[in-house]
């Protein structure tokens, strides 16, 4: 159609996407708009309505619509409302997964889904549940039409009890309200009428073994009424964080963290906050909680804030387990508070008589020396359990801390893992080093702590330094005074990995020939004068050096072979290996490691010795043998894990001891005793790593070989 002479084109539309009841609405806002029309085409047809202040077109479109507003001059002062039913191109039914659904505010479609009336819904709701369960609203709007005086439209809301509905718009030409019903199994009640202008926000419980029906009606104006009708469906079991329903008091994790909002190394202060929000249905009695971790010495500020009365109380979680709550008004949480230096966590615990919903804010200027722990502890954890009390630094990430004069030194946690190393075979650690402040009053230490008993094995002043696979601390000491403020930062680095000692030596023996065979006559000389003059004893009486007798050889043949050939299939062959086991640990020491050559595993100290062979080239076998020194060994235990490659896992012990995953419990070795055990190994590790530990004379003592054994 050509444009009219004096008219100009203010605004275009158009779409080959829309399928449904279309209306648009075009209001001036100046005191008149002159030449205001609006020309619409769909489907083939044409529409022109002009008017000086409001232009208004509804309609069916199968197709195609486009529109053009135009006016006798440009700029014009208007506003929009309509309804377009796009056509759902693709099948959005699959799309959603669990993880989607860990918020609350994750509804049953997007916000941009709509359900379209194509066949007229039925004007009644039905008398009990389940009679149309074809009628159900699957999306979060539904596009439809009143047609004539007569018509309403009801359908179901889909959702489960303890869900909140709530309403969001209902937008259309006419004057129309939603009529929202109880259906029971035995019958029907109108739970409430909500015109158009009071749908936005109203909050409904979902009904307990029934369906939530809507009813849609106008004033009764004969005419074709397009209308769209949007809600939110609020699941209940999916508002916490852990995908489940958030409990009173809270059981969904160890709490939210703070989340920081952005700040430089060198500038105060470091802000950090978070909001959170949920729904309450007025039969959940219990109500709703949230669980923050603060840390120790942070001062906060909350928000707490309900659609109706809520009653709340505030709870500080302190380190060693106790509570102590917060006074402040039972109907609000307090403007703001103060953790004490053994604060971990803030909980709010709220219930309601209404269905309602919340929203809870926390945050602070300075949230310490690290999110979620406040000040950092001055000393190591000393337990794993205690090890999430402290914070723990990711590689290459930035700490920024201060110290203070109550508050000298700084402890943090790190994990070195063993899939760091990547292409570095045989790799049991990572050289470490500490990227930090250049401050004279502040030393840093890195700490190779033991992890048995967390003692500290070595450390260095932020050189670099071998650290085993495993988690390792670093100390921040400072002495604060007038002239130093005690801020300071640090990043921990990795140089590569940590390898065997052994490859970086060379045998440079070779120079020094002629002085070791000197050194050697020299020393062999008063040997050969004792045995001139005791020639004639020679052969006459045992040496000194422990003799294998011929009888005890093939004893220990024999054994070895009933080792090697049993099978652990039979109890029969069980008890083959345990008395093969129990005689070795009555032969000579030095026989065994005779007969059985030489061991993967060779560990001699003066408290205890221990010896390993593998049962075969390919076998999953080992035997094992601790010989112990001069002092008794309690709560004895031996881990045989796989620093890379897959996990080590014990099968099978001979004789019987307790084991779990990669650890035998051993018990009690007595003094000057010799063990031998047989143990079958499941996994595919690429290397084999061992330890032995107890207690040794009431103090803590480990053995463990440095170096691995190549098992696939």
């Amino acid at each position: 159609m050509a444009q009219e002479e004096g008219n100009v084109v203010i605004e275009t539309w158009n779409s080959d996407e829309i399928a449904g009841p279309v209306w648009l609405f075009l209001e001036c806002e100046q005191i008149s708009c002159q030449g205001m029309e609006l020309l619409v085409f769909h489907d083939g047809n044409e529409t022109k309505i002009s008017d000086l202040h409001q232009v208004e077109w509804s309609g069916f479109v199968n197709y195609t619509l486009s529109w053009e507003l135009r006016a006798t001059s440009s700029p014009m002062q208007y506003r929009i409302d309509a309804i377009y039913p796009m056509k759902d191109l693709d099948d959005k039914s699959d799309e959603m997964d669990s993880g989607d659904l860990c918020s609350e505010k994750i509804e049953e479609g997007d916000v941009g889904d709509q359900q379209i009336e194509f066949e007229d819904l039925p004007n009644l709701v039905p008398q009990g549940i389940g009679e149309w369960g074809e009628w159900q609203l699957f999306e979060s709007a539904l596009i439809g039409s009143l047609n004539g005086s007569t018509d309403k439209d009801s359908i179901n809301i889909g959702g489960s009890s303890g869900d909140v509905i709530e309403l969001e718009n209902l937008l259309g030409p006419a004057i129309m309200s939603v009529e929202v019903w109880d259906v029971q199994e035995d019958g029907k009640d109108l739970i409430g009428s909500f015109e158009g202008d009071e749908v936005l926000g109203k909050l409904l419980e979902y009904p307990e073994m029934g369906e939530l029906w809507v009813r849609i009606v106008h004033d009764g104006e004969d005419g074709f009424h397009p209308y769209k009708f949007q809600y939110s469906r609020h699941v209940a079991s999916f508002e916490g964080p852990d995908c489940r329903e958030i409990s009173n008091p809270w059981s969904n994790g160890d709490g939210l963290v703070l989340e920081a909002q952005g700040y430089a190394i060198s500038e105060k202060p470091k802000s950090a906050g978070l909001t959170y929000g949920g729904h309450i249905s007025s039969s959940d009695q219990k109500g709703d909680s949230l669980l923050v971790r603060i840390g120790s010495d942070v001062f906060v500020e909350t928000s707490c804030n309900f659609s109706n009365g809520a009653d709340v109380t505030v709870i500080l979680h302190q380190l060693n387990g106790t509570e102590k709550i917060i006074d402040s008004d039972p109907g609000n949480c307090p403007d703001s508070l103060e953790t004490g230096n053994s604060t971990q966590k803030i909980e709010f615990r709220f219930s309601s008589d209404f269905t309602i919903s919340w929203e809870i804010s926390v945050w602070t200027v300075d949230y310490g020396d690290y999110i979620g722990f406040g000040d950092a502890p001055e000393s190591i954890w000393g337990s794993e359990d205690r090890l999430k009390e402290w914070p723990i630094v990711e590689i290459g990430e930035i700490v920024s801390g201060e110290l203070s004069k109550d508050d000298q030194v700084d402890t943090y946690a790190f994990h070195i893992p063993e899939n760091f190393s990547g292409e570095f075979d045989g790799a049991i650690g990572a050289r470490v080093a500490l990227y930090h402040t250049l401050q004279s009053a502040i030393s840093f230490q890195i700490q190779s702590l033991n992890q048995t008993d967390w003692a500290i094995d070595n450390y260095s002043n932020g050189e670099p330094i071998d650290l085993p696979f495993g988690v390792h601390s670093i100390r921040v000491e400072g002495t604060v005074n007038e002239d130093f403020d005690g801020e300071y930062y640090f990043k921990i680095i990795i140089l590569g990995p940590m390898e065997d000692d052994l490859s970086e030596f060379k045998d440079l023996s070779g120079l020094f020939s002629e002085f070791y065979i000197l050194a050697g006559v020299l020393l062999l000389l008063p040997l050969i004068v004792v045995l001139w003059w005791n020639r004639g004893n020679i052969g006459s009486k045992s040496s000194a050096v422990v003799e294998i007798e011929q009888h005890e050889k093939r004893k220990l043949g024999m054994l070895r072979r009933r080792l090697l050939e049993a099978s652990t299939t039979e109890e029969s062959g069980e008890r083959i290996i345990e008395n093969a086991l129990s005689q070795l640990a009555d032969s000579a020491w030095e026989g065994v490691i005779q007969d059985w050559g030489g061991p993967v595993i060779n560990y001699n100290t003066e408290n205890v010795e221990i010896k390993a062979w593998r049962l075969g080239r390919e076998s999953d076998s080992l035997l094992v043998g601790i010989r112990i020194g001069d002092d008794n060994w309690d709560l004895a235990a031996m881990r045989i894990h796989s620093p890379e490659g897959s996990s080590a896992k014990i099968a099978e012990v001979y004789p019987k001891h307790l084991s779990q995953d990669d650890q035998i419990y051993l018990g009690k070795l007595i003094s000057d005793s010799i063990t031998f055990i047989r143990v079958d190994i499941e996994g595919s590790p690429d290397l084999i790593g061992f330890q032995l530990s107890g207690l040794v004379g009431g103090e803590p003592f480990a053995a463990a070989p440095i170096k691995a054994i190549k098992w696939k």
